[in-house]
């Protein structure tokens, strides 16, 4: 997996045949935070001159997320008297299990917003479409795999800001306590349901790495080599298992995950091609601390709870209850990614860490059977098969013409040993937990 492309997200060999970013990089320091702590009255602060210099636009699903986002963002507007953030909406015509149409109305209706933007898609967002690949053309390889699913949100918002309702999700399919903080803080008695995680919270680090172990392992993945996949099971199993038991540390925790700055990096990458500016609110610094001071030691509930204390006032109740959500395997895959995986060359990945026939056999199937973990793999081999066209046309590229290099990225330890047996011995790690590999491109 050695391209000269770019790599914005500094990904490694690793990240891609996992479609993760494991492992954790230094970070500064979060501010300290004066006064009382209200993450709602905070981020009003911080989106008042977004607001404020007109053009504001937020992507929206009809989502969970996406309607807080949204709900917050116009409150916010018309409490100063600026102009309503515009929601942007792909809707996709050969994916019915991504429609959320009727969710997305009931909230723009509530909100009484006049000015929708609505983007018609039919199957240019595949994964090796003509959206991924103009951008991978321009970019090289992206994170995650379906980034480039915000090009056509971005090009509505040409020369403005677009506000991000990414973080909230993130956060709480990584923090498992929410259950056991709730009882500790007495706003609810214990369940018979909540035995197994309440026990889970108070085992020993051993014993919470195995279960989740367990868990992970269940979700087989034919493609990747017996060694990788114990080494990728072992490394996300010691991440889940170690994320701390106080609401805090949590956040202040999970600030330091490398696929964090990855993700917005190739964000703000992508948003340069059109002028826009990207605001991710709750990636914020100042928005992490006041959310660690206001939810102290055990919190203020689960991710609902979040989300009505952000905004429960704003927003109607069936919204704030879904539990149900789009499926994107319809827009990421389909005739371009069936037809690419039927000229591949079957080069450009390693084979030692992944399985060429297994991928292409999975690759040629129908939406349904596909797996989003194999996304950016699909898109590092069609960039070398680009790659190779390229170079067969034109001849090698010059000294001077070479795409720039990359540095290893900084990668500490996530506090367990994790060791592959069955791996070449540049993929071994002891204690330091380097996950292995240079940068693609390197």
């Amino acid at each position: 997996m050695n391209l000269q492309v770019g790599n914005v997200s500094r990904l490694t060999e690793l990240d891609v045949a996992t479609n993760t970013m494991l492992g954790d990089e230094p970070r500064e320091p979060l501010p300290r935070v004066d006064g009382e702590a209200d993450v709602a009255a905070h981020l009003g602060t911080l989106l008042a001159p977004a607001l404020a210099a007109g053009r504001c636009f937020v992507p929206f699903s009809g989502g969970r997320d996406s309607s807080c986002m949204l709900a917050l963002a116009t409150s916010i507007a018309r409490r100063h008297g600026f102009e309503d953030p515009i929601p942007v909406t792909e809707r996709y015509a050969r994916a019915p299990g991504a429609d959320e149409q009727r969710y997305q109305e009931l909230v723009i209706r509530h909100l009484g917003l006049r000015d929708w933007e609505i983007v018609d898609i039919d199957d240019e967002l595949q994964l090796v479409g003509p959206v991924a690949t103009e951008a991978m053309r321009r970019h090289g390889l992206l994170f995650p795999a379906a980034a480039h699913t915000m090009i056509p949100v971005l090009e509505r918002a040409a020369g403005g800001t677009l506000i991000m309702p990414i973080g909230q999700s993130d956060f709480f399919s990584h923090w498992r306590f929410a259950k056991l903080a709730e009882v500790l803080a007495g706003r609810r008695r214990p369940r018979r349901g909540d035995l197994a995680e309440i026990a889970f919270t108070l085992a020993p680090g051993p014993v919470r790495r195995r279960v989740v172990a367990r868990q992970i392992a269940a979700w087989h993945a034919p493609w990747m080599r017996p060694g990788l996949e114990r080494w990728f099971v072992g490394a996300m199993a010691a991440r889940l298992a170690s994320a701390p038991a106080r609401f805090d540390r949590a956040i202040e925790r999970q600030q330091t995950y490398r696929c964090y700055r990855g993700a917005a990096d190739c964000l703000h990458m992508l948003a340069a091609d059109f002028d826009a500016r990207v605001l991710i609110p709750l990636y914020e610094p100042s928005t992490l601390a006041v959310g660690m001071a206001e939810g102290g030691r055990l919190g203020v509930g689960d991710r609902a709870a979040w989300l009505a204390r952000l905004a429960g006032r704003l927003l109607p109740e069936e919204v704030l209850t879904r539990r149900d959500g789009a499926h994107m395997n319809e827009v990421l895959y389909g005739e371009a990614t069936r037809a690419f995986a039927a000229r591949w060359s079957g080069e450009g990945l390693d084979e030692e860490l992944v399985d060429p026939d297994a991928l292409r056999e999975l690759w040629r199937s129908e939406p349904e059977h596909q797996d989003i973990r194999t996304g950016l793999l699909m898109q590092l081999a069609w960039l070398h098969d680009e790659r190779a066209i390229e170079t067969k046309e034109r001849g090698p590229m010059k000294d001077d013409e070479q795409q720039p290099q990359y540095e290893q990225p900084k990668v500490t330890d996530l506090g367990s040993l994790v060791k592959v047996t069955a791996m070449p011995n540049k993929f071994i790690t002891n204690s330091d937990h380097s996950f292995g590999s240079a940068p693609i491109g390197s």
